[in-house]
């Protein structure tokens, strides 16, 4: 990864319809769904554009200017894709929020005997703020090798980096919450700077992203937002139903007193595993895991382990429906926190 002068996260990025995308147009990259791309007739690609219109909130409209929710330069690539190959060995390692807890970040890597040469690590997003040790666990996923989804507070910690750099500015103007990136070197900054949105293991049928998504909403149509501050959802008014969508019932996000989580709610065609909501601690849906189990709150720091290579391989071209965890030969793996850094939300 190169390394980005700090002092460039300040200025204004240049528009995401500049950015090379692969090769594909703005049109092919609307009619994305699951790993395929498929051609759209005029009349569809028009209806997907008009439907992503109506999707134009203030963060989507962050994206298509090119700066995420926290207002930082949009990573380079937003979605990623990890792919795996059959002569390779060891598991597949998702951790849950970290939130500065290096120790017990260490300790869980002990407790599943990970193997950083077999091993590969996928982090929920939130690796930082709260807790006590922030750069440690920074430097830990990029020891490591790790893959690691943006979460609010990863987001919300570079913005606090950038505000530091400012001219006529400097970090003791900080919240004393965030004084602490101060520490982090222009190389960990640059690193929570590319930290995508999404991270897709198609070799599991997996989706990791860090707060969630809104069921039976294509996945390019998602709002940044809702990736990575959503808990819960509720039905959407009849008439946001795009046309293509109108068989399936249409959802928003919205606030906790209202809804349902929205995890109860999906179906596919990914497993998706999330973190950032604490309250809940080990969520268990079909089709969704959530991982946080609130450790820099004095819960537990919780991982999800499989095989690498699975027994039974998983075909997203074929199968009927997302896989559960026990279809992956998933295991759930936690260590206790060692105190209460923050007290509980």
């Amino acid at each position: 990864m190169s390394v980005r002068n700090p002092h460039a996260y300040t200025q204004l990025p240049r528009s995401f319809l500049t950015r090379k995308s692969g090769g594909r147009t703005p049109y092919e990259l609307l009619s994305h769904s699951g790993s395929a791309y498929a051609p759209l007739s005029a009349p569809k690609r028009m209806g997907v554009v008009l439907s992503l219109l109506a999707h134009l909130r203030s963060s989507t409209l962050h994206a298509i200017k090119g700066y995420t929710p926290q207002g930082n330069p949009a990573p380079h690539i937003w979605h990623k894709v990890l792919k795996f190959y059959p002569s390779q060995t060891g598991r597949l390692i998702v951790i849950g929020d970290v939130h500065g807890c290096a120790v017990e970040l260490a300790e869980l890597l002990v407790k599943v005997r990970y193997d950083q040469g077999r091993d590969k690590l996928v982090f929920v997003g939130d690796l930082v703020n709260k807790g006590p040790n922030s750069p440690q666990v920074v430097q830990i996923a990029m020891r490591t090798g790790a893959c690691v989804v943006r979460g609010n507070h990863d987001d919300k910690a570079l913005a606090a980096y950038r505000k530091g750099h400012l001219p006529r500015k400097s970090f003791q103007d900080l919240p004393s919450s965030e004084q602490w990136v101060e520490a982090l070197k222009p190389d960990e900054a640059a690193f929570l700077a590319e930290l995508p949105f999404t991270y897709a293991i198609p070799s599991h049928g997996l989706l990791v992203v860090h707060a969630g998504m809104i069921p039976n909403k294509p996945k390019l149509l998602q709002d940044w937002l809702d990736i990575y501050m959503m808990r819960n959802i509720d039905t959407a008014p009849a008439a946001s139903q795009s046309e293509e969508q109108q068989d399936n019932t249409q959802y928003t996000s919205c606030p906790l007193n209202r809804g349902v989580p929205w995890a109860s709610k999906w179906t596919g065609p990914d497993h998706i595993i999330f973190g950032h909501d604490a309250k809940r601690k080990l969520q268990q849906y079909q089709y969704a895991t959530g991982l946080d189990t609130g450790c820099v709150y004095g819960g537990s720091l919780t991982a999800c382990v499989m095989p690498i290579v699975l027994q039974t391989p998983y075909d997203e071209n074929t199968a009927p429906v997302a896989p559960t965890l026990a279809d992956l030969g998933a295991q759930l793996v936690s260590v206790p926190a060692r105190q209460k850094y923050v007290a509980t939300k």
